[in-house]
């Protein structure tokens, strides 16, 4: 027993003399402890700081994750809507070509068009925007799909020459496919062509159409996700207003084709995503119409009226001339036509992407090879 508590005595005594040793030597022993214990007292601090640290960034990263994969989940319900909205044109369509018996053809290639467009959508993959850089920034950018994705499609999605669009609106096409990323060139990229053509008329209303129906989606998905706001309540009624009052438009008119081509600006040096265009006539008729004088828009074969062949505000559209985008995809408006000049056999133009603004892209949607999917549904 006396064994077990001498070593409790012992404290009790140590302790009890330092209380009364002096002020000058308790400092001192003070000090002396502080030094000794300090720099295995920072190396506690600097492992638990680099933990806080690593714990913050991992859940930075976890909050950017979240926040793409619900932007790629607002652009999937947004999409959802425009698909069911080109449904709906198809059933009206084909109404139409039951009770205009004139127009027939004319109804039967829109149905044609409208089906294609439809079955490619039904197989968009969506993709989201990894890289671009600066120095080609109106040229090409990079996205998270490739080789692995068709993998597990257990399908070719993703390949070369694959559209890439957002709805409706043309954006680029797939140039070069990887492991788990692939490279598309840009509609603003001046090696990229795309042959289209002019139409005004029911085409070009519905786009703005569908354009205020995809703002006010995305308006309510916001106001569900964030809460609601006494601006966003007032945009909301104003689209609302609009659609309401917008009246019908009589049929399309598909006049002048041209190509367009973009500046392969670097960020510093983009334009606001303009796009040239040139080559605008129709010298030649088709199954639209018959051919077009350059300057005043008459039917040389004098069998349509007169009307001409670009305006401000017309929409262009793929052909499918080009045999890469399939024909119907809306691709810019006019914003601007140059003067014919004499003996010029052709309109020059600039040009606006549907898309909007190819600066802020985040999620796009990549559409199987139009040439493949042609085949396959032949």
């Amino acid at each position: 027993m006396r064994r077990t508590l001498k070593p409790f005595f012992l404290l009790v005594f140590f302790s009890l003399s330092l209380l009364s040793l002096p002020e000058k030597v308790t400092g001192g022993l003070r000090s002396l402890t502080a030094s000794a214990v300090a720099p295995f007292w920072k190396g506690v601090e600097r492992k638990k700081g680099r933990g806080a640290l690593l714990q913050e960034e991992r859940l930075q990263v976890e909050n950017q994750r979240l926040k793409a994969e619900m932007e790629t989940l607002k652009e999937w319900i947004v999409s959802e809507g425009r698909r069911e909205e080109e449904l709906s044109r198809l059933l009206w369509l084909k109404g139409q070509e039951k009770e205009e018996e004139g127009e027939r053809e004319f109804y039967k290639r829109r149905i044609k068009e409208i089906e294609k467009l439809i079955d490619l959508q039904m197989q968009a993959l969506p993709a989201r925007v990894i890289y671009r850089d600066p120095l080609s920034w109106s040229s090409s950018l990079w996205l998270d799909v490739g080789k692995k994705t068709n993998e597990r499609l257990g399908k070719e999605i993703v390949a070369k020459e694959s559209p890439v669009v957002m709805g409706s609106s043309l954006v680029g096409v797939v140039e070069q496919v990887e492991r788990e990323k692939c490279r598309v060139r840009l509609i603003t990229d001046s090696g990229l062509v795309p042959s289209v053509r002019a139409v005004r008329g029911e085409e070009t209303s519905r786009l703005l159409t569908e354009q205020l129906k995809g703002l006010r989606l995305t308006l309510k998905l916001e106001e569900e996700l964030k809460g609601s706001s006494e601006e966003k309540r007032e945009l909301l009624e104003r689209i609302e207003r609009v659609l309401l009052t917008k009246g019908e438009e009589k049929r399309s008119a598909y006049l002048a084709k041209g190509e367009l081509f973009g500046s392969s600006a670097p960020l510093w040096r983009s334009r606001g995503n303009l796009l040239q265009g040139v080559g605008f006539n129709y010298d030649f008729g088709d199954e639209e119409g018959p051919a077009r004088h350059l300057r005043n828009g008459q039917a040389l074969d004098g069998s349509a009226e007169k009307t001409p062949l670009l305006q401000v505000g017309d929409l262009l559209v793929t052909t499918g001339f080009d045999g890469i985008f399939p024909p119907g995809l809306h691709v810019a408006r006019v914003v601007e036509i140059g003067r014919l000049r004499e003996g010029a056999s052709s309109y020059e133009l600039r040009a606006k992407p549907t898309a909007g603004s190819l600066d802020y892209l985040e999620t796009l949607f990549v559409l199987p090879p139009f040439q493949r999917a042609s085949s396959a549904q032949e």
